[in-house]
């Protein structure tokens, strides 16, 4: 393709796809796909109920075409085409989310009002589709409703709920997305550096306790999940953010979530024995435990026991000395050995 047949057909699929972003506030879903029978002279911009994609073949040329564009663009200290800049860098981070210069080029459109920020944390939803597991594109989302809170001085509860939907979605559409629960995790944190609203906050941490008990169910590898609880429950024992979030529990709310939480681990190890995430999520519980609540270790340690007897003895016990050991013998042993090493809990037959 020659360089000024490429240019005008790079400048006619940037066209239609603007024209179809202003026809249509409600896309739900952009994704590149490969055409049967591509032909170069056909528009490769693809457009079916509120559906958008294109063609791979043209990806390569309107790429190229973009980078350029905007390495001039950043030499240009007059900066004038912002409108221009929020086509290019809108498709190149449907093709590549993990371009920090585009993310930084976003900022500066965002903040010249070429975009509302209401409108890029929509657009960025449509790019987690494609690429849910991205450090770059939540660090952006981060910064939209930092920036939105200093404009508004206020955060919407609505806001707050709809991102913490998005981040679920992610992490299911990727496995073991750290980027996503971190963020999720942020939230919090950032809502609760933002608002006097304890009460709203404290009520969203035990609902995330719930939705995330849920989702961990179907996903019970996914240990980033359980970091994220662990983040939850520091929070409730007014740990790692604003202490006055704790006053608003009871300390006898809080035992009881805690055991709740040993018994729903409990619960999924008679499915899933061999899953060494479970067994990391207790032993951080139990070595956080030392610091939210001391004086309740020793009713942890008759939870222990109970689980020892119940679910890790009989196998000790069946198991020939002579049989190589599973894995499951293994992370049980690994276990005990913790206890004993940094709790000092032995528990003998």
């Amino acid at each position: 393709m020659e360089d000024d047949e490429k240019v005008s057909f790079c400048e006619r699929i940037l066209s239609d796809l603007d024209n179809i972003f202003k026809r249509d506030a409600n896309i739900l879903e952009f994704d590149i796909i490969e055409s049967v029978d591509s032909i170069c002279n056909k528009s490769p911009v693809i457009y079916v109920d509120h559906n958008l994609a294109l063609e791979k073949w043209c990806i390569p040329h309107l790429y190229d075409y973009a980078n350029k564009k905007i390495v001039a663009f950043k030499n240009n200290s007059q900066r004038s085409d912002l409108y221009m800049i929020h086509q290019l860098t809108r498709i190149m981070l449907f093709i590549n989310p993990d371009l920090t210069t585009a993310w930084n080029l976003r900022r500066v459109v965002v903040n010249n009002n070429v975009q509302t920020h209401l409108d890029d944390l929509k657009l960025t939803e449509l790019v987690l589709l494609r690429k849910p597991k991205c450090a770059s594109l939540f660090n952006y989302r981060e910064w939209l409703l930092n920036s939105l809170f200093q404009i508004n001085k206020t955060i919407s509860f609505q806001l707050v709920d709809h991102e913490l939907v998005v981040t679920l979605n992610a992490a299911s559409r990727y496995a073991r997305n750290y980027y996503a629960w971190s963020h999720r995790a942020w939230i919090f944190t950032f809502y609760l550096t933002n608002t006097n609203n304890s009460q709203y906050i404290n009520k969203k941490i035990i609902e995330d306790l719930q939705i995330t008990e849920s989702w961990i169910e179907s996903h019970v590898s996914d240990y980033s999940c359980f970091q994220h609880r662990q983040f939850l429950f520091g929070t409730l024992f007014g740990y790692g953010m604003i202490p006055s979030i704790s006053a608003i529990v009871s300390e006898q709310s809080k035992i009881e979530i805690l055991l709740n939480e040993f018994k729903f681990l409990n619960s999924l190890f008679r499915l899933y024995p061999e899953q060494e995430s479970l067994f990391l999520h207790r032993r951080a519980l139990l070595h956080s435990a030392r610091r939210w609540c001391p004086d309740k270790l020793e009713l942890l340690r008759q939870s222990e026991i109970e689980f020892y007897k119940k679910h890790i003895c009989p196998s000790l016990i069946e198991s020939p000395v002579q049989r190589i050991k599973s894995w499951s013998d293994e992370i049980q042993q690994r276990y005990l050995a913790y206890l004993k090493r940094n709790l000092n809990w032995t528990f003998d037959n």
